[in-house]
């Protein structure tokens, strides 16, 4: 446990503690594909159009079905590379 400051805090549906957290943006979502928590629209501003498009689908923010590979971690965390 500790402190965390970040821009963007996207979470999936996995084991997360922190004594303070603090985010511009938040975001929580499942590996069903829902957001549980935060603005989709701040999200796409923080994110830019790029990033956006690939992990509003994996949030279930977008109507096209996220590819095969979304299911791997690697391939969300490869879309913020740009950031």
């Amino acid at each position: 446990m500790g402190t965390t400051k970040a821009r963007i805090g996207l979470f999936g549906n996995h084991d997360w503690e922190c004594e303070d957290e603090t985010y511009e943006t938040l975001a929580r979502f499942s590996n069903n594909h829902e957001l549980h928590e935060g603005d989709p629209e701040a999200l796409r501003k923080a994110l830019g159009e790029k990033a956006f498009a690939g992990l509003g689908r994996m949030m279930g923010l977008r109507e096209e079905e996220a590819p095969e590979a979304a299911n791997n971690a690697a391939w969300g965390l490869a879309l913020l590379k740009d950031l």
